[in-house]
């Protein structure tokens, strides 16, 4: 929700630019940034003075699910089950934004200190830290940055989940989609293990006018493991279909 006023402030001070005044201006979000981007278009300056259109890259529609997919790995293609490895960093983030925000039931100031490095790679650091700590605790932190859901690592996220339900419900589209006005050009590509591509779909599904492109040019092996330099051929072409039809709209 903070992130929600710094990105109106941005905006507010980008559209008070001399050089930018009577110019069209185009927002883009990559990632869990998208939806903060669309949430903020929702209210306020973005709403009275909205951008031309929104991009959105890699963003989630349920929060939840999403989360989800980060713990488990697995996600639904056409009804079909699949397994992906999800990136070690959804891992990172959540537990560096909340961990000391929930009791656990024990203290967590050392592996705080130590995601807080992380965030900043500052690598070796984070290495020294964690040498620090004695076996178990340097175990669990060392699950925590390889990605690894074990019982205690799952039992953490699970306290999160639980305990700030409203604020992840804030920051989900799927709880507000129908308030989005702005025209949404939405991307997406299918080898994302951090935000699954099946999101990007709901989103789009859920907002009145919007433009979706799943790029399939790179693909998880357990989606899709043969593809024919032809495949990629046809990708690169739909990919620039896509984006002539979004610099088309933004200079029209």
């Amino acid at each position: 929700e903070k992130n929600v006023k710094w990105f109106k402030k941005a905006y507010q001070e980008i559209i008070s630019l001399n050089e930018v005044k009577g110019t069209k201006v185009t927002c883009i979000g990559v990632s869990y940034g998208g939806a903060i981007l669309l949430k903020s278009s929702i209210n306020g300056i973005m709403k009275s003075r909205p951008p031309h259109c929104l991009v959105t890259y890699g963003t989630f529609f349920d929060v939840y699910t999403s989360l989800d997919f980060i713990i488990s790995g697995k996600i639904k293609i056409k009804g079909k089950e699949v397994s992906i490895k999800p990136h070690e960093w959804g891992i990172v983030v959540c537990m560096h934004n909340f961990l000391s925000d929930v009791d656990i039931g024990y203290d967590t100031t050392d592996f705080q200190k130590i995601l807080k490095l992380r965030i900043q790679d500052r690598i070796e650091e984070v290495n020294v830290e964690v040498e620090k700590l004695d076996e178990s605790k340097k175990k669990l932190m060392n699950q925590i940055l390889d990605g690894k859901v074990s019982a205690e690592v799952k039992r953490i996220l699970d306290i999160i989940f639980d305990k700030k339900t409203d604020i992840l419900n804030s920051i989900s589209p799927k709880q507000w989609h129908e308030k989005i006005k702005s025209k949404v050009f939405i991307m997406h590509g299918a080898n994302d293990n951090m935000v699954p591509y099946t999101q990007s779909i709901k989103l789009s599904n859920s907002i009145a006018d919007s433009e979706l492109f799943i790029s399939y040019l790179y693909e998880h092996n357990e989606i899709s493991p043969k593809r024919s330099p032809i495949h990629k051929i046809k990708e690169m072409a739909r990919l620039t279909s896509y984006f002539k039809s979004f610099i088309k709209y933004h200079e029209n």
